[in-house]
């Protein structure tokens, strides 16, 4: 059996609209047999907040602020990239490399 990454992305301009909702009880589902990586890249992190997360990772990255912004639930891992507006943002080298340091230290985690 090969791996395969499938990847989707639910959006609206409009609020209100069940995203956030559509998206947690079809990761929570999908990570009964799969793993599933959940990014929240809404800057009112309300996918986040029902994880815990009071932070994304572009506001650790910007800001310098402390804070968790990945957690993981059995084949469920939840990324929030921003929570509320960052006062500015990283320039893209900063940001790859934060990442990676983050997936570095994740990888502990048995998640393979």
């Amino acid at each position: 059996m090969t791996n395969r990454i499938v990847k989707f992305s639910l959006f609206s301009i409009k609020g209100g609209v069940g995203k956030s909702t559509i998206a947690y009880f079809l990761a929570k589902k999908l990570s009964e047999k799969y793993k599933v990586l959940l990014v929240d890249r809404d800057y009112t992190n309300t996918i986040g907040r029902i994880f815990g997360l009071k932070t994304g990772l572009i506001n650790v990255i910007a800001d310098k602020v402390e804070g968790k912004y990945l957690v993981q639930e059995g084949n469920l891992r939840v990324l929030t990239l921003v929570s509320i507006l960052p006062t500015k943002l990283p320039n893209v080298k900063e940001f790859v490399e934060n990442v990676l340091q983050g997936i570095k230290r994740h990888r502990s985690c048995n998640y393979r």
